[in-house]
């Protein structure tokens, strides 16, 4: 629909700096007291609305930036970790043999281990390689789509090929890309096996 095909990843934004979150403010929570420390409770509430940005507080011109990074590094890493998206193909399961004009059914589970949305994650490339990286067949599944998935849920699918008929007998590599939807480079897996060019290889 119009508003899946325009929507944007969510930035968001720590209003105020640090002592805004430790003492009795406006900008902070209403039940902020002196010495308090609501920066825990700002950062859960910004990965809670599924965010791909975030500022730190302090990044204006009124300092406590460098503050920030310098006191709460495990915070920041936190973020760092979980903003955005960490898309992992976490099972795959197909026929150890096809025949020749055979359908490849190849069933896979994904999940995002990060807090945002890939928004661009639509199709999804399966590449039958050589020994030599050579390409052998190539299939893509155009109506696969993850722009919505997020953390704590996953997706599953069965993707199905008919394989040409010339398609040499031998023991091939099977690879998957995940697609950008706008044409930019395949979009990167949280996983190893990647062949530097967004390509995964996931068995024989």
């Amino acid at each position: 629909n119009t508003f899946q095909e325009y929507r944007k990843p969510l930035f968001m934004e720590l209003f105020g700096g640090l002592r805004d979150y430790r003492g009795p403010s406006i900008v902070g929570f209403p039940d902020t007291g002196v010495g308090d420390d609501h920066l825990p409770d700002a950062i859960d509430e910004i990965l809670s609305h599924h965010a791909n940005y975030a500022t730190p507080p302090g990044w204006g011109g009124f300092g406590g930036a460098v503050e920030f990074y310098n006191e709460n590094r495990d915070l920041l890493l936190l973020g760092q970790r979980l903003l955005g998206y960490r898309l992992v193909l976490t099972g795959i399961a197909y026929p150890g043999y096809v025949k020749p004009g055979g359908v490849l059914a190849c069933r896979h589970a994904w999940e995002n281990r990060g807090v945002g949305r890939c928004l661009h994650a639509r199709g999804l490339v399966f590449v039958l390689r050589r020994a030599d990286g050579g390409e052998v067949w190539r299939g893509t599944d155009d109506a696969f789509d993850l722009s919505g998935l997020t953390s704590g849920s996953l997706q599953e699918r069965v993707s199905r090929f008919e394989l040409p008929g010339d398609v040499p007998p031998g023991a091939y590599t099977l690879t998957v890309s995940l697609l950008n939807k706008d044409g930019g480079p395949p979009i990167r897996l949280a996983m190893e096996g990647d062949d530097g060019q967004g390509s995964y290889a996931v068995g024989m």
